[in-house]
């Protein structure tokens, strides 16, 4: 927005009063007020009345909106001086944090920040170092009618990222691991004495998994490092890159026992209470808590191979290591296992315990490397799916670890949803040492290790018959049943058969018994608890929710603390955001914003290996994009689908030779369609009218410089294997990497029809073309052409071989394959040879109309 400069117009001798005006002179009829705004005076005057000269009206707007102009006017010669300014709408301000950057745009033209952004503002987004957009889908927003097209990334930490030269080989008598091999890698040592106790792994920049090691000590005798390669905590060789940490929380699950059930739920959560700071040595491992990977993992035939890191023993009872090692273990069949495993040794093998490993090779976990995480590999990045639990016992006279047998591992897949998320997402990063608002009471299923014995009230004296009254439950009260006249509290008494009802506050909901009864001078049963819920998520025509409460399916319930929710995209739609972790309902709120499912882009059909190209009939459906142009039921152009209703296509499609607009009302506009004449082999088909068309306001239609145009139909076209949309750059990524002369081939899809045609109806083609410098293309088209190559096209070749483009193929979208999705780079403008054998085309690039022209219209005109 323009910086105004506002000023109100004096004459000599001359003084103004803003509260009440006596001056003689022009007087001014009161304006009408602002759109979305109003103006007020001293005097409470009407739209119409006539005020003396120097009378004050001061600007106001509504909520969301901000005004453009001055805030105070003056009547000034019998006019408003300066003049009166808009109210515009604005969208919600957004900020720059630690993780993620923020850039806002108006009209290319960078804001300083990005508040009270007005409409058209585009807002780009970047993640800081080792953090990622968890999203899918386009990396900016625009603010349309006041409200941001896309949701504000969430930047998490880059997890399970390494760069091994090769597979790790052992930890006992093993091979050092390399620098940046394990920046998940966590110590945890004794703050007494700086002793080393255990490992662990980073899963945020505050939480690390590791297992109970069966000797508890209060948590502030607990130090925690990261970025450590050297055993020893202060290490000068590693003191550069490691960063420590006192611990703040601490949690093991309920059924932990120790050794009296055989180390069943031998894991544990650790709260650091300083925010780790990522960096190449420091980041987090991945948790695979959508379960991609659980079945693979846990293979009932094993073998898959994982991996694991430690600071213990070099030899079975030799000296501990001095730097992390690195051991590859295969998981072993649970049959296998408890088959192989020593006797004494088989009860460990709960059902919640992995085991991998060797049989007599010689390599094992051992003393020190507990609690340290069993990694796998999967699509590039690294997933804990154990915890280093027990190593057999060496059956020498020095004790150890028996490097023949076998080690056991606690499944993280058994406490990932109900243990580990839970206390994941309470403890959230923060960057100031005041950490009260990340505190909160711990869920009733996890059992936190107290710094102190807690300390009880001395409870009332029970009467002589009946009952004392309970205390409230927790964001509840009970209520008597039955006319009473005395009010009663907490810690009266009450006689047998009193019945008291349970009620919830606001948002809570009731868990477990709703009335008590006194019989016997005892409460017959358990106060039941009121629970916080969540807002519930409707389902939508596009996706679909499921709840779990501890791993049960609660169907449509209402939501409450600890549940957890799952998504599914229709068909034809994906997640707008990578899912790195489930959706959890915590204190009454969702754990991170329900995720929207998008049309998939740029996937096109799978193809048989009589894959066709060249100018050749294509398979239907393996370009499902394409549209169809009709007017006056005549096909004369094609266009490219980029969402339900929306449809990018070449300037001259829709316009005049004099750049007006063809009547709406004359186009019908197909999906799904294999042949070119309207009506014929309609069967995979969609048709629909226009509802509005806009043409990029740089069009010229002289040489046709901004040859695009954007489509919207008037009614959302339903995806199937036929009908999908193209992908767009929308953060102009790929452009220089995919639009390379003479190294990148793109397609274009078309009927080549035109008069000669007749009543023929021709089926869809593609053709692949070559990418061609554009000083080179201007040298070869011929002279006449030379005026469309503009600035903003770009140019192909293709064989003479082959049929070439035509009339009805204008409009229609440049596509290139990058990282398996097809996106629109160009649309088709001109072709400067004849309908059959041209050998050149011209293309209006879509990049320079990507932020200012298309995404606009896109996020209007959403439909999910």
């Amino acid at each position: 927005m323009a910086v105004v400069v506002c000023r109100l117009p004096q004459k000599r001798d001359t003084k103004i009063d803003i509260v009440a005006t006596r001056c003689e002179g022009g007087d001014c009829p009161l304006p009408p007020h602002p759109s979305f705004g109003w103006w007020s005076t001293w005097n409470n005057k009407s739209e119409g009345m006539t005020v003396s000269e120097s009378t004050v009206l001061k600007i106001n707007c509504n909520d969301n909106y901000i005004l453009d102009g001055c805030t105070i006017v003056a009547c000034f010669n019998g006019k408003w001086t300066p003049n009166i300014g808009k109210c515009l709408r604005t969208c919600p301000s957004i900020y720059s944090t630690a993780m993620m950057t923020v850039k806002c745009t108006v009209k290319d033209k960078e804001m300083v920040n990005c508040t009270d952004p007005l409409e058209g503002t585009i807002a780009q987004f970047k993640c800081a170092s080792y953090y990622e957009d968890s999203r899918v889908s386009r990396p900016k927003a625009i603010c349309i009618d006041g409200r941001w097209s896309e949701s504000v990334p969430d930047c998490r930490p880059v997890c399970g990222k390494v760069r091994p030269k090769r597979d790790p080989t052992l930890i006992v008598g093993g091979k050092v691991a390399g620098k940046r091999y394990f920046p998940w890698q966590a110590a945890l040592y004794d703050a007494r004495n700086q002793k080393f106790l255990c490992g662990g792994s980073l899963l945020n920049e505050r939480t690390i998994l590791t297992d109970e090691d069966g000797n508890l000590l209060p948590k502030e005798f607990y130090l925690v490092a990261v970025g450590k390669r050297f055993r020893k905590y202060s290490d000068s060789r590693d003191s550069a890159h490691t960063q420590t940490s006192q611990v703040h929380r601490m949690f093991v699950p309920d059924e932990y026992e120790g050794d009296t059930q055989n180390y069943l739920a031998d894991i544990a959560i650790l709260v650091a209470v300083k925010t780790f700071t990522l960096s190449a040595r420091i980041q987090p491992v991945c948790v695979d808590w959508t379960r991609n990977y659980e079945r693979e993992i846990l293979n009932s035939k094993g073998g898959r191979k994982g991996f694991v890191a430690g600071w213990g023993n070099t030899v079975e009872t030799g000296q501990v290591s001095d730097v992390l090692r690195q051991l590859s273990v295969p998981s072993v069949p649970q049959k296998t296992c408890k088959k192989e495993l020593p006797v004494d040794y088989k009860e460990y093998l709960t059902h919640d315990k992995l085991c991998a490993g060797y049989l007599n090779n010689g390599s094992s976990v051992c003393n020190g490397d507990s609690g340290g995480g069993l990694v796998f590999k999967y699509s590039n990045r690294f997933f804990v799916a154990g915890v280093v639990s027990l190593a057999p016992v060496a059956k020498t006279a020095e004790g150890g670890c028996d490097s023949q047998q076998y080690g056991l591992y606690t499944v993280v897949y058994k406490y990932s949803d109900n243990f580990i998320l839970r206390n994941l997402v309470r403890f959230k990063p923060y960057d100031n040492d005041d950490d009260s608002e990340y505190f909160t009471t711990p869920f009733p299923d996890t059992t936190e290790i107290l710094l102190t014995e807690p300390s009880f009230t001395e409870p009332p004296m029970p009467p002589s018959e009946g009952c004392v009254l309970p205390v409230y439950p927790d964001s509840g009260r009970w209520i008597p049943v039955g006319n009473s006249s005395e009010s009663l509290y907490p810690g009266d008494s009450v006689g047998n058969f009193t019945v008291l009802k349970l009620e919830c506050d606001k948002g809570h909901v009731l868990i477990g018994e709703m009335f008590l009864l006194c019989n016997n001078d005892t409460w017959m049963q358990k106060m039941g608890k009121c629970s916080k819920t969540c807002p519930s998520i409707n389902n939508t025509s596009t996706r679909s929710v499921t709840y779990e409460h501890k791993s049960t399916h609660i169907g449509n319930s209402v939501p409450i603390d600890g549940t957890i929710a799952r998504f599914t995209c229709a068909p034809y739609y994906e997640k707008d955001s990578v899912e790195q972790r489930p959706f959890v309902c915590l204190d009454g709120t969702w754990s991170q914003p329900a995720p929207k499912c998008i049309p998939v882009s740029g996937q096109r059909a799978r193809e048989n290996t009589d894959k066709i190209i060249g100018g050749n009939s294509t398979r239907q459906g393996l370009f499902p994009w394409h549209v169809a142009i009709y007017l006056n039921d005549v096909i004369i152009c094609g266009g490219s689908l980029l969402s339900e209703r929306v449809i990018l296509t070449a300037a001259q499609c829709v316009t005049h030779s004099d750049g007006q607009l063809h009547p709406k009302e004359k186009y019908t506009i197909a999906v799904g369609k294999y042949f070119s004449k309207i009506w014929d082999n309609i069967e995979d088909a969609q048709f629909s009218k226009i509802e509005d068309i806009f043409v990029a306001p740089e069009y010229n239609t002289q040489n046709h410089f901004a040859d695009i145009a954007v489509i919207v139909t008037d009614r959302a076209f339903k995806l199937s294997p036929t009908v999908q949309p193209v992908a767009v750059d929308w953060a102009k990524a790929h452009v220089d990497k995919v639009l390379r002369p003479s190294r990148q081939f793109g397609y274009i899809s078309g009927w080549n029809d035109s008069a000669q045609h007749g009543n023929y109806s021709t089926p869809l083609a593609t053709i692949r073309v070559a990418f061609i410098n554009h000083t080179i293309c201007s040298l070869d088209v011929p002279e006449s052409y030379e005026q469309y190559l503009t600035s903003d096209k770009m140019c192909t070749i293709f064989d003479t071989r082959h049929n070439g483009i035509c009339m009805g193929d204008r409009g229609a979208g440049l596509l290139a394959e990058h990282k398996h999705k097809y996106y629109i780079f160009g649309v088709l403008s001109f072709f400067p040879g004849k309908c059959d054998i041209g050998e050149y085309g011209l293309y209006t690039r879509v990049d320079p109309y990507v932020d200012n022209f298309i995404l606009e219209k896109v996020a209007r005109y959403n439909t999910v």
